[in-house]
Order: C-alpha cells, then sequence, then structure tokens
C-alpha cells in the first residue's frame, strides 16, 4: 500500500488546488472531521458538507479513488491506525451514547 493509499488526508491535501470550488469544501470538511465522514454515505457526508451527492461521488474519483467504498476503507483505516485513546473515546460522542445503551 503505497503512502497515498494509506492516507487519504494527504491525498486530499495533494490534489486541493485541482478540486473544484465544492470539492474543496468537502476536502476541507474530511479533513477536519474524518472520523465523524468515515461512517457517513455520501448523501450524509454531502449535506453535511453542504454539497451534493454527485460532489462527494467525483470529489472521490479526483482525488484518485475508483469509488467511495474505497474511499472510506482507506480513511477508516487511517482513523483506526492514527487514533489516540483519546480520540476513541471522543468517538463514542459522535455515534451517539444512545447507541452504547441500546447494545448494553
Amino acid at each position: 500500500m503505497t503512502e497515498q493509499q494509506k492516507y487519504p488526508l494527504k491525498r486530499i491535501a495533494d490534489h486541493h488546488s485541482f478540486l473544484t470550488p465544492k470539492g474543496r469544501i468537502l476536502g476541507d470538511y474530511i479533513a477536519e472531521n474524518p472520523r465523524k465522514a468515515v461512517f457517513m454515505t455520501t448523501r450524509e457526508l454531502g449535506a453535511a458538507s453542504q454539497v451534493s451527492e454527485s460532489t462527494v461521488v467525483r470529489f472521490v474519483s479526483q482525488i484518485g479513488y475508483d469509488g467511495y467504498a474505497g474511499f472510506i476503507q482507506a480513511l477508516r483505516d487511517f482513523v483506526d491506525t492514527d487514533l489516540t485513546l483519546m480520540d476513541r473515546v471522543d468517538l463514542s460522542d459522535i455515534q451517539g451514547s444512545d447507541r452504547f445503551h441500546q447494545i448494553i
């Protein structure tokens, strides 16, 4: 796995100047919120970053991934390997405490 495949945030930064204005907005949102973005569908990610679902699909292609699933997997790998313990505790807030209680 190459460095760019392993680090989607680096790939976003490397392509930032070549992206459309909405692509930049989306890239900035993902870079600022990778732990949230990793759990979102294309529709949810588009809504959260205030771009269309088709912009999300084009963005993933523009930064060099074959599809959204491959991008999310690379982002998931990044989040899994680079999160600290405190980041993982914060992640529980993203998913919501109700979900925790439902599981228990």
